[in-house]
């Protein structure tokens, strides 16, 4: 039959306006926000008035880095930051724009020397490398997202037969840049004779067969296969290579003789 009313009085008072903009993503940093108004009016029972210490206006940042310009609903908070309820706010939402730009990020990869041409025939390269052997670049996150390595620039090594040390220019992915101004590397080459083998198919003679005695080998050919230098092989002849089968001194019959 009755219902119980609580009476309070009506005031208004100037609250200012504070943005939280939440957790910014990793490789973006933000500008000072900017908001339409620096206060706006609370308007309330007092009792509940005396709770609002701020109005806030929330906005998210998100990870397309794009700058944020939009109107924004305000809240009446107290001093934890919860919401005071039966306040209203005059403007009731606000104009928040905050510049969103990328940041520079590093990362250190490995260096790829590229080198061009053969060294001199009959040689092989036994080791690459570059000194350093890493460098660290910097760029934006998204850039540096598809470098793996960085290569040089390509440099010959046609003709080496020895160990040399080159000076290359390190060729950098678009968007990306080194600390330091310099962009050279030393390329290092370690050459030495290519080993390979090659196999002759050689007729065997007989010497030292006493006077009388026929040497009759039981097959006259053998195969003969040698290792060393690929250049040194390729210029033997089979006819500089002679299997000799000395039978100084054996009697007739059968001999296992060693060429």
């Amino acid at each position: 039959t009755t219902i119980p009313v609580e009476l309070d009085r009506l005031g208004q008072r100037q609250v200012p306006v504070v943005v939280e903009r939440g957790q910014v993503p990793d490789g973006l940093s933000i500008g000072t926000p900017r908001v339409s108004e620096r206060t706006v009016v609370a308007t309330g029972p007092e009792s509940q008035l005396g709770r609002v210490e701020r109005a806030v206006a929330r906005v998210q940042i998100f990870d397309s880095g794009i700058d944020i310009q939009r109107q924004v609903d305000l809240v009446a908070v107290d001093v934890d930051g919860a919401q005071v309820p039966s306040v209203e706010l005059e403007p009731a939402t606000v104009t928040v724009e905050i510049d969103v730009r990328a940041v520079e990020t590093s990362k250190t990869v490995a260096v790829r020397p590229d080198v061009t041409g053969s060294v001199a025939s009959g040689f092989e390269v036994t080791s690459l490398t570059a000194e350093p052997s890493v460098v660290t670049i910097f760029g934006l996150p998204d850039e540096l997202a598809r470098v793996a390595q960085v290569s040089t620039e390509p440099v010959s090594i046609a003709g080496l037969s020895e160990a040399t040390s080159l000076q290359a220019e390190l060729e950098l992915p678009g968007g990306t840049r080194l600390s330091g101004g310099d962009a050279s590397v030393v390329v290092n080459v370690e050459v030495r004779a290519a080993v390979a083998t090659r196999t002759f198919l050689l007729g065997v003679v007989c010497q030292g067969a006493d006077e009388g005695v026929a040497c009759l080998p039981g097959q006259d050919q053998v195969s003969v296969t040698l290792r060393g230098q690929a250049a040194v092989l390729a210029e033997l002849d089979a006819g500089e290579l002679t299997p000799v089968l000395d039978v100084s001194g054996l009697e007739p019959g059968e001999h296992q003789v060693e060429p």
